[in-house]
């Protein structure tokens, strides 16, 4: 069974919110009927820069533990970020690297492997990550978020486990369906630290 796995946010009350688009229409471009694509007319896959994550395992070992195993397996690398708001930016459905990703509900799936849920206590503040869920205090599996802005309206209902050390700069021009690749650098002291490489599709 497919799970939605969405933020929740508060307006007065806290309301469910779709974390996929779900409108997006294929790009039809280079179809029958149209004008095929030259070599030289291609976009091209350019970096649009570099963030640096640290994971808190001593606050969040569960969470930590499947999202650093995730990364090492390249489980993230090539995926595309489908949510981008102006407080907050999400990814980790694996459906995104799909060539047909514009007709798939993206945001609807993740590793397979659901987590409990863990109360951190890490604020979630302007730069935290945390994970993505189909609702207040339910475990998440792979999806996660970074904020753009102070959320602490999620505090103890969502498992923050980490912040950005570098690239808040990235994480605020991050676009719809830029591409992901994130590496494990380090870990000490219960610290794991990530470095994750954001791509956009640049017009030659």
């Amino acid at each position: 069974m497919k799970r939605n796995w969405t933020l929740v946010i508060a307006a007065l009350s806290a309301l469910a919110l779709v974390a996929c688009s779900g409108s997006q229409q294929p790009d039809k471009s280079g179809t029958e009927g149209g004008t095929q694509p030259t070599e030289e007319s291609k976009p091209v896959e350019t970096e649009r820069g570099k963030i640096v994550l640290e994971l808190d395992s001593t606050k969040a070992p569960k969470t930590v533990a499947q999202i650093t195993r995730l990364i090492k397996s390249g489980f993230y690398d090539g995926q595309r970020i489908h949510r981008v708001e102006d407080w907050v930016i999400q990814w980790g459905d694996p459906q995104s690297k799909q060539d047909d990703f514009l007709q798939v509900a993206v945001g609807t799936q993740g590793s397979g492997n659901p987590l409990d849920f863990e109360d951190s206590g890490i604020p979630h503040i302007r730069g935290v990550l945390s994970m993505a869920s189909t609702g207040e205090k339910v475990g998440g599996d792979s999806q996660m978020f970074i904020l753009r802005k102070d959320s602490q309206f999620l505090d103890g209902n969502y498992a923050s486990f980490g912040k950005v050390l570098e690239g808040m700069d990235v994480v605020d021009n991050i676009q719809q369906w830029d591409k992901v690749y994130m590496k494990v650098d380090s870990e000490e002291g219960g610290k794991i630290k990530v470095t994750m490489t954001v791509t956009f599709m640049k017009a030659p």
